[in-house]
């Protein structure tokens, strides 16, 4: 799916497909996580936390909003991360900070959502701040019409989705449902998993939504690159190449033709990173010319 996604989104302007890829963020959101002491929560759920406690102050742009709010939580969370966790614990407002990399000091500090507009007014500057990077990769850059940070992507679409996981999140805080999720192991069914998750509290519907945006997507996707008519593809030339996702029957297509083929004119071959194109179809390789086959000077 991600596959199909990302190479469609720039070469194809479609809704569908944008909002195929907001949704592929919103389940890799999910999937970021922070460990504390006594607890683990999602990096959506804090962010998300924090916006409930420092909710957008009026006239104020929501872009730049969540880039600084993003920026002062990852300086917290690569500070002081025990006493964010705490305040969650006990649903107050914690004291943030927009903190100096060098010289470990704070250039700006929120109490209330109007510190953050100041902030902003004034524009604090957010290069050479700790874990500068966090808030550039969550938000994106402010400046653009549609950022192209990973939460951003998501919140700006599937903020309902998003905030059923951060509910059930910040009930669990001591024994979250999500660890799975987090965990990324190659077996897990993410999909089914996350489904399973919110079904049992009765909030998967948001989440049904968001996977008909993504196969609607990928449908878009496969149409764009003709793979629809991937089964009808003939063999016409001598080397034929077949592309195409995990599944989509490249295999079973090449095996029908090969049947045509006797056993001893084929071969199946795997390419792995040190197999190169030389030992695929042959290649020159010169000898000395002292080299000889049977009497017959050979060079090759």
């Amino acid at each position: 799916m991600c596959f199909l996604i990302s190479k469609t989104k720039i070469a194809s302007p479609s809704a569908k497909i944008d909002n195929a890829f907001n949704a592929i963020c919103s389940l890799c959101l999910i999937q970021q996580y922070e460990e504390f002491k006594t607890g683990i929560l999602s990096l959506n759920s804090i962010l998300l936390y924090l916006i409930e406690k420092f909710p957008l102050p009026q006239n104020c742009d929501e872009k730049h909003y969540l880039r600084y709010l993003s920026a002062a939580m990852f300086c917290e969370l690569n500070t002081d991360k025990e006493k964010l966790f705490s305040s969650i614990l006990t649903n107050s407002v914690p004291p943030l900070q927009i903190i100096d990399r060098d010289t470990k000091l704070p250039r700006a500090t929120f109490n209330s959502s109007n510190d953050i507009k100041l902030a902003i007014d004034g524009k604090v500057s957010l290069t050479g701040i700790v874990y500068e990077k966090g808030s550039t990769f969550f938000i994106g850059n402010p400046k653009d019409q549609i950022p192209r940070g990973l939460f951003y992507s998501a919140y700006s679409q599937y903020k309902d989705f998003l905030k059923d996981c951060y509910e059930i999140e910040i009930l669990n805080t001591n024994n979250n449902p999500f660890q799975p999720v987090f965990q990324k192991s190659p077996n897990t069914n993410i999909i089914l998993l996350v489904n399973s998750i919110l079904k049992k509290s009765n909030k998967n519907n948001k989440y049904l939504d968001l996977m008909k945006s993504l196969q609607e997507g990928c449908i878009e996707a496969i149409k764009f690159l003709n793979w629809e008519n991937f089964q009808e593809q003939s063999v016409t030339t001598l080397n034929t190449i077949f592309y195409g996702a995990p599944g989509t029957g490249k295999s079973h297509k090449v095996e029908n033709i090969l049947k045509t083929i006797s056993e001893d004119k084929k071969e199946r071959v795997t390419f792995h990173p040190e197999f190169d194109n030389a030992s695929f179809v042959g290649g020159y390789k010169p000898i000395s010319e002292l080299n000889t086959i049977k009497g017959e000077d050979e060079i090759k």
